[in-house]
């Protein structure tokens, strides 16, 4: 099941520029503007590729990594599918006929590349344009020329793009200037269909629609010629009169342009006269759609963000934010895995139900970071490294519980007691532990290098003992400091290791599930042979097993600590007090997350060759070496995570969504 739409892929304006279609990664939604309430939300069944509405602002057309084509009413969401293409679709091009009732779409897939096919929505008629397969090397990116009666096919060099004719697929003129090959991706044309605007090195070429005869240049920057997203979007456009031409900035390169980024920039065609350039800088987010409204120009951009840009005063005012839930990694879930939480690509940060029955996403608007989730899932702990405080909030309702000292901390350094009642988190170089619900601060752990800041926390699971590590973004090693509570609240040092991988999203410490030891994992520098996982009796403060070169994966049970040795396929499993070592043998790529509890191995798909590559997860048995499912995402997986309680299995994509797998099977202690 799909639990987060994932990032903004694709975005237009509807034709009287009052409304926004967005294209998220598994679904599209239409918001009002300039409050954008969203007025409907559509869910897909799988990853979008492509996206565009027609020109009367009656549909949308969706293309979906699936291979199916989706028709959606602008109106209120209804859709009708069709699924005329191949499946695993990597990258599509879509466009609508100037009446309004064709679909033009082709695709590229794994090692292949699909004829253009036109859908007839009102008839149901499906059929492809003769001759017009693509090379599998060549991004599609078919447009209707403004009589409809030809339709681009994409190259990348002679006979370079060309319009051929929908019935016959015979060549029309092809786009180009002398020998030069003009852009295929980056086309706009005027509202009587009689005029194309092509990106040039500077500026833009206005060409005959007809015959493809330069009959204007706009002087100006370079525009780029060349699709900056996955999806892709809508760089150039006229405004409704014909009188004025829009190009979208880009920090991609463009047709022959210098290095980026290159300005959005507006021009008037009757003067042939550019009104007005604003800069992208290199941090800032790209444009995503625009529209002109009046006398502005309406921007979307990629983090959400809507303005209004007075373009011959060199104005922009920002209209308002939508809240996108681009998730990046580490996943943070509450024990009893109803909730996961996460960062936000563009800022701010997010919470989602994982059970059907828990309560919906909750939002939190930048500079709020780092969201970490009580056990049952109540509340919720955020940071503002601006003003270096932190909140701790009722989930549900949102209502602010505490105000704490100390913003400054990695999105894994803050923990809840397993129980709830005690908590501890970064404030820079220092750990302060909190009682609850009072608030009470109970100590303040220190001891950790000047400049350095906390990145992960992890209690022991009776709360008397935590351990915590430090990082920065160097390579400086971070340390790593174990702690157990005495009499009295005092706490007292047992423990401390280094690592160069305090940053890292991977296992590093590990208490046993009585809380007797305490293994970490050690790495002073990133040179050959310098790991080790150490493992420390939290009441003696003593080292009583090393295992060089061995790299950390959690305990099986209260005495038997499972560890990997680096450059092998085999899981070690050691009794800490007898020093009785097995193993198990598993196909290894180096991404593996493990399900101790039952043994069960789950990593991106290791498929060479082959269609979606890094696209699904596979799930092992570790025992056996058996592949027990493959589980398809859509887009390339940056982390999987099970639940604590092992009922969720989660799968993070490239492009921010968000999966959740339910497991079907028995539970219970493997047999080691």
């Amino acid at each position: 099941m799909w639990i987060g739409r994932g990032g903004l892929r694709a975005a237009r304006f509807t034709p009287d520029a009052r409304s926004l279609i967005l294209g998220w990664s598994v679904g599209v939604s239409r918001v009002h503007i300039p409050d954008l309430q969203e007025e409907w939300f559509a869910p897909l069944p799988a990853p979008l590729r492509a996206m565009g509405i027609d020109p009367r602002g009656r549909w949308a057309a969706a293309v979906l990594e699936s291979g199916a084509v989706v028709r959606l009413s602008l109106t209120d969401g209804s859709t009708r599918f069709l699924t005329p293409l191949a499946p695993n679709a990597q990258w599509c091009g879509l466009d609508w006929s100037p009446d309004g009732e064709w679909t033009a779409v082709q695709c590229i897939g794994p090692n292949r590349g699909d004829p253009i096919t036109l859908i007839h929505w009102e008839t149901g008629t499906i059929r492809e344009v003769p001759d017009s397969r693509i090379s599998p090397s060549v991004l599609p990116s078919p447009y209707w020329s403004g009589d409809g009666r030809g339709v681009l096919l994409a190259a990348l060099q002679p006979p370079c793009p060309r319009f051929i004719d929908v019935q016959s697929g015979a060549v029309r003129w092809a786009l180009r200037v002398g020998e030069q090959c003009l852009s295929a991706w980056t086309l706009a044309g005027s509202p009587d269909g009689r005029q194309l605007a092509v990106p040039a090195s500077q500026g833009v070429l206005l060409l005959d629609s007809s015959s493809g005869q330069v009959v204007a240049r706009l002087r100006g920057d370079p525009v780029s010629g060349f699709p900056a997203l996955d999806v892709p979007r809508e760089t150039l456009f006229y405004d409704a009169s014909g009188a004025r031409l829009a190009a979208l900035g880009s920090h991609g390169l463009g047709s022959g342009a210098p290095p980026p980024p290159m300005p959005t920039q507006v021009w008037a065609l009757g003067a042939g006269r550019r009104l007005g350039a604003r800069p992208v800088g290199p941090g800032d987010p790209e444009p995503l759609a625009g529209a002109f409204a009046d006398d502005t120009l309406r921007i979307l951009y990629e983090d959400g963000v809507l303005t209004a840009w007075r373009y011959t005063q060199g104005v922009e005012e920002t209209l308002g934010r939508l809240s996108t839930e681009d998730a990046m990694p580490p996943l943070m879930m509450s024990l009893d895995g109803r909730y996961v939480a996460a960062n936000l690509r563009y800022g701010g940060a997010a919470i989602w139900a994982v059970a059907p029955s828990a309560t919906p996403v909750r939002r939190l608007n930048p500079p709020w970071r780092h969201p970490v989730l009580s056990p049952d899932g109540a509340r919720v702990l955020v940071a503002n490294p601006e003003e270096d405080i932190s909140h701790l909030l009722e989930l549900e309702t949102g209502q602010l519980r505490r105000v704490l000292p100390g913003g400054r901390r990695g999105p894994q350094g803050a923990a809840f007691s397993v129980d709830g009642r005690m908590l501890a988190y970064g404030d820079g170089a220092r750990v302060r532990v909190v009682r609850l619900p009072e608030g009470t601060e109970e100590a303040v752990l220190e001891g950790f290098p000047s400049g350095q800041e906390i990145h992960l926390v992890v209690w022991a699971p009776g709360g008397q003992a935590l351990a915590a590590a430090s990082g920065s973004s160097s390579l400086e090693p971070g340390l790593i400091q174990i702690w157990r509570r005495g009499s009295e609240g005092r706490w007292e040092p047992v423990g401390r290791s280094v690592s160069v991988r305090t940053t890292y999203a991977r296992p590093l410490i590990a208490f046993s599930p009585e809380g007797e030891w305490v293994a970490v994992e050690e790495m002073p520098s990133l040179e050959a042979g310098a790991s080790a996982v150490r493992v420390i009796d939290r009441r003696r403060g003593a080292e009583t097993l090393r295992l060089a070169e061995h790299e950390l994966v959690g305990w099986l049970n209260a005495r038997r600590l499972v560890t990997v040795l680096p450059g092998t396929s085999e899981l070690s499993i050691r009794d800490v007090e007898t020093g009785e070592r097995s193993a198990r043998r598993f196909p290894r790529t180096g991404s593996e997350v493990f399900d101790l509890s039952r043994m069960l191995i789950a990593r991106p798909s290791g498929a060479r060759g082959g269609p979606d590559i890094g696209r699904a997860v596979e799930v092992i048995d570790g025992r056996t070496g058996e592949r027990l499912a493959r589980l398809h995402h859509g887009s390339d997986i940056i982390e999987i995570r099970w639940s604590p309680d092992g009922r969720w299995l989660l799968s993070l994509g490239t492009d921010g969504t968000l999966r959740a797998w339910p497991v079907i099977g028995p539970t219970g202690q493997p047999d080691g």
